[in-house]
């Protein structure tokens, strides 16, 4: 969380940020479409817009794991 803050203030901080981003998310959306092309999954599916849909419930779920109690919070790291 604190170096999307940064990277919000930062424009070199910021790059740094959105390439690793742009990379892990061309990566998973590159995965789900070779799934796709093997009939695995949805051919309807939009790749990147459902990696966006999972990283952001990941990141949400790191967030509110960070405001948990002992158990509660392992429950929810135990989901990511």
């Amino acid at each position: 969380a604190e170096i999307v803050a940064e990277a919000l203030r930062n424009p070199r901080i910021e790059g740094v940020v959105r390439a690793g981003d742009d990379a892990v998310r061309d990566a998973l959306a590159a995965l789900l479409a070779a799934a796709q092309a093997r009939g695995e999954i949805d051919a309807g599916l939009d790749p990147l817009l459902a990696v966006e849909l999972l990283t952001s419930l990941r990141e949400g779920m790191q967030l509110r794991s960070a405001f948990a109690s002992g158990a509660e919070r392992d429950e929810l790291a135990a989901l990511w």
